[in-house]
């Protein structure tokens, strides 16, 4: 087991640096009451056992496997019940709205599960050697790494959902949500199709998934819109065709209300990079 480890680069201590990683080793009893960070971050439970509390007062267990996530700006509180071994990770706020955005991560599900593996606790290790180690030119590719390795512990959070997944109605819902999206089915038609009420529907989904489904399909609907502007030679015309929308201006509103700015300056800045 490697020995613990905290490293911070682009600034200094547990809520000021912007990238952080490391390891930890917390007593039974140990408890991070209102912990607050700008940053996004995941710490991975090893060992021992826990729970964590967000701003709601809702209490989430924690075992060995389980992820809890700091999400920025908002007081949390993190009590471990037995000593334990942790790891964690922490970068820029963006990342998480990237993640929100792309339904990858919801503040309604603060503690996913990714299973017990020593290979992660080897991956935490490698990682804050790397962020210790590099100089400040390589930082940018560290910073990469980091953020795919929290990807990857989202998407074998969901791989351990397996089958389980395919039979909840809810996720059945989010994939009809995100498909046909030229002529999407209507949101009672999506509830019909779950077995579910509409408001039943409307009010387990937005639990589930942190949104309300018409949110949830306008994200889908923009981060598909975002993939077809990676092809230059795709008239802004076309693109809201194929996305179902009844003309480029409405296209262009409701692209720039997600995303902040309008298609042809998300395209531009694809062109500059």
């Amino acid at each position: 087991m490697p020995e613990a480890v905290s490293v911070f680069r682009l600034g200094y201590g547990t809520q000021a640096a912007q990238l952080r990683c490391g390891l930890q080793f917390p007593a039974a009893g140990s408890e991070e009451a209102g912990f607050c960070t700008p940053q996004y971050a995941v710490g991975y439970v090893h060992d021992g056992t826990g729970d964590y509390a967000g701003p709601d007062g809702r209490r989430h267990r924690l075992t060995p496997g389980s992820v809890f996530q700091r999400f920025p700006s908002t007081s949390h509180t993190v009590r471990m019940h037995s000593a334990s071994c942790r790891c964690f990770v922490a970068v820029p706020c963006q990342v998480f709205e990237l993640l929100e955005l792309t339904g990858m991560a919801s503040r309604q599900r603060p503690v996913i599960h990714v299973g017990r593996d020593a290979a992660l606790v080897r991956r935490f290790a490698a990682l804050a050697e790397r962020l210790r180690a590099c100089p400040q030119s390589d930082l940018p590719d560290v910073l990469e790494e980091m953020v795919s390795f929290i990807f990857g512990l989202h998407r074998q959070a969901r791989k351990r959902l397996g089958s389980a997944a395919e039979d909840d109605p809810l996720s059945q819902a989010a994939q009809w949500l995100a498909e046909a999206l030229d002529a999407p089915p209507s949101l009672p038609e999506v509830a019909r199709r779950a077995g579910l009420s509409y408001s039943t529907f409307r009010k387990q989904f937005a639990a589930h998934y942190g949104v309300p489904p018409v949110v949830y399909r306008v994200r889908r609907r923009v981060e598909r819109a975002m993939a077809l502007l990676h092809q230059p030679e795709l008239p802004l015309k076309e693109i809201a065709v194929r996305l179902g929308y009844s003309d480029v201006f409405a296209f262009s509103a409701q692209f720039r209300r997600v995303s902040g700015q309008s298609p042809s300056a998300f395209r531009r800045v694809l062109k500059a990079g």
